[in-house]
């Protein structure tokens, strides 16, 4: 089946935030005191991460695993990183977000191995940005945003070091 990488892009983004949102009304619904009035009727979910889920599994032919959507995901976004390297814009998309997924997503336990992952990413998103000629298209706020979300993640992990990034991002400003 032939498709936009945009679309795969867009579409990777819009069910990762679904999933994002579930996690934290799982997470509020949780935490509610039972004192506390409870809305008559909750607002309908309309299945449309179910349907993008669908969509991206027609488009990429990778099947879906039980566990986790965004660790699906995600694998879908790196085979992409492979798949549609060109045009640079796309990989430069996909890059972002996974490095913003990652970093909003990532676990305590898992952070010291995410950290080296997303190090290499951020040197490959700075890397291409810098060589991609088209400023009104990716701008320096695009890779901008990421590494700031990366460097907040880094300072909020208590007593996290946040000098392995440093360097890197000092160059790309």
């Amino acid at each position: 089946m032939i498709y936009a990488s945009g679309m795969l892009t867009t579409a990777c983004a819009l069910v990762l935030a679904a999933h994002q949102l579930e996690e934290l009304k799982a997470t509020a619904s949780s935490q509610r005191k039972e004192t506390a009035p409870q809305p008559e009727s909750e607002p309908q979910d309309l299945g449309i991460a179910e349907r993008l889920a669908e969509l991206i599994e027609t488009w990429t032919g990778v099947k879906r695993e039980a566990g986790s959507p965004s660790t699906w995901i995600k694998g879908v976004l790196e085979k992409g990183l492979i798949r549609y390297a060109y045009p640079m814009i796309n990989r430069l998309h996909m890059l972002r977000l996974l490095i913003e997924s990652t970093v909003l997503s990532s676990k305590k336990e898992t952070w010291s191995e995410d950290k080296e992952l997303l190090a290499a990413q951020v040197d490959e998103l700075l890397a291409l940005s810098e060589q991609f000629a088209a400023p009104l298209h990716f701008t320096p706020i695009h890779p901008g945003v990421s590494c700031a979300l990366l460097y907040l993640r880094c300072r909020v992990e208590a007593g996290e070091d946040c000098s392995t990034f440093r360097p890197r991002l000092r160059k790309s400003v």
